[in-house]
Parts: structure tokens; sequence; C-alpha cells
């Protein structure tokens, strides 16, 4: 009985239905006795509810309830760093590799997690090591674009590891979005307008790249707005929360197959 409606959940979650899988799971989550399995479908519908600190709390039990799992321990390792609770992530994805879930993701979670504590070369290593598992996972290369630019502020230092997989992967048009991300938090406008429509010229129907392409002449009208500095105002050019550069991060997170849900990606639904 728990099984099938654990399953039925994440069809819901699936389906983007995380409020019905919610309802379902409820009353059995909140059983003392709940399985596992059942705690992290429970998890994952809050946290596809934006209720990532009720969600932690689930993680939690799941362990508990199955100290041996390694997929409880990714999905707490996963939970915890969109916390920011750093030390406890790194502590999590440590338990869950230990356990033998060398997956992509859980590299990700822990380089990260190693980021936010300062440990930048070990969090390089981590993020080079997912991109070992999987070349192409859109997610990693951001992140370690990221890391190289602050650590380095050098272009060529940050695009290194994405073009040389974009060598081996031309068609990937998730590639080619994180690169234009990357172009474009590095302030190289022109480079990242150009990246863009070299993708859509090979891939003229693909949905994100062409909102990419939409959210860039966002920018660039909000850059003409700003060509006059204001007193007291940001410089121009600044970069607003919510502009194009993080919406094309959330694009690229979400792309299908390039790294986004990972809960999904690496929990898979057993017990392990």
């Amino acid at each position: 009985m728990t099984d099938s409606l654990t399953q039925n959940a994440w069809t819901l979650i699936d389906h983007g239905r995380a409020a019905d899988a919610l309802s379902l799971t409820e009353p059995a989550a909140r059983n003392a006795g709940a399985p596992p399995n059942l705690l992290m479908a429970h998890a994952a519908a809050l946290k596809a509810l934006g209720r990532v600190d009720d969600a932690v709390a689930f993680n939690r039990r799941a362990v508990t309830r199955a100290p041996n799992d390694r997929f409880a321990w990714y999905n707490l390792a996963a939970t915890l760093g969109d916390l920011k609770l750093d030390a406890e992530a790194e502590a999590a994805a440590r338990r869950t590799l230990a356990l033998g879930l060398d997956a992509p993701e859980v590299w990700l979670v822990l380089g990260k997690a190693l980021q936010g504590l300062r440990r930048y070369d070990d969090a390089e290593k981590a993020l080079l090591t997912a991109l070992a598992r999987r070349p192409n996972d859109a997610a990693a290369h951001l992140d370690l674009a990221q890391l190289r630019w602050m650590r380095s502020g050098r272009q060529d230092e940050a695009l290194a590891v994405l073009e040389a997989a974009l060598g081996k992967h031309p068609g990937d048009a998730g590639l080619w979005l994180i690169k234009s991300t990357v172009l474009t938090f590095a302030g190289d406008h022109a480079a990242a307008d150009a990246t863009l429509t070299e993708a859509l010229r090979a891939s003229p129907s693909d949905v994100l790249l062409r909102l990419a392409a939409r959210a860039r002449g966002w920018s660039h009208r909000r850059r003409r707005q700003d060509a006059g500095p204001r007193p007291g105002g940001p410089a121009p050019g600044a970069r607003r929360a919510g502009g194009p550069c993080g919406a094309l991060r959330s694009l690229a997170g979400e792309r299908p197959g390039s790294g986004g849900r990972r809960d999904r990606r690496a929990s898979g639904r057993g017990h392990a």
C-alpha cells in the first residue's frame, strides 16, 4: 500500500502536481513508522513547493529510518545544500559516496558545499569529478565556470573545460546556453550574443535557447536605460537579482538531461 502511494506521489511530482503529491503523502508521512521512500517523496513534494525548511526534517527522518540508504543520504545532502548548511551538506554527501552512490549529482552537491566553506581547491576537484562522470552536465559546467571566474577573473580560465566539452558535444544546446551565461556574467555581452546566435543557427527551434535570446534582448534594453549614471544609484551595467543571468541559470538547470531536478536524477524511486 505504501509503495503504491509513494509511486503515485512521484508520478504527481513528475507532472507538476506537487501540491497533490503533498496531500497524498501527508497522512502517512506524519506517522512515526513511515518508510524512508515515502519520507523522501514527501520531502521532494515540499521542495517542489518551495518549502525547503520543512522538507529537511523529513529527509533527516529518512536517514534515521534507513542509515545505510545511499539515496536517503543524497537527498538529505541536497536539501542541506539548498539551505546553505554547507558543513552538514558536505558530511551527508561524503556519506552518500561512502555508501556507493558515485553519481555526478552527489559530486555537484559536494562541490557547492565545499565552495560555501571556502575550500575552493577541493570544490573545483569535486566539480571536475562530476564532469568526469557526465562530461556535458550543464549545471556542473556553470558552477565550475563561476568558481574559476571568481578565483581568476579570467574568461579563458573560466571557459576552458566548457570549451573542451563543446568540442566533443557541439550539438548540445544546453552547453551553448551555459557558455552564453558565463560570457554574460564575465561582462562580454557581444560574445554572449554571438554564442547564442551560433547556437540558434544549429538549433533554431530550441525553446530554451529562444528564451535565452529573448532575455538577452531584455538585458540590452536595461543597459541602454542605465546608460546615464544616477546619483546614489548602481553603476551602469550592474547586475540585478532576478535579471537575465539568474534567469538563464534557472533555464539551464531545468533542461531535461542537464542536471535539473537533482533529487529525482540521483535518487530514482528505489530503496537501496
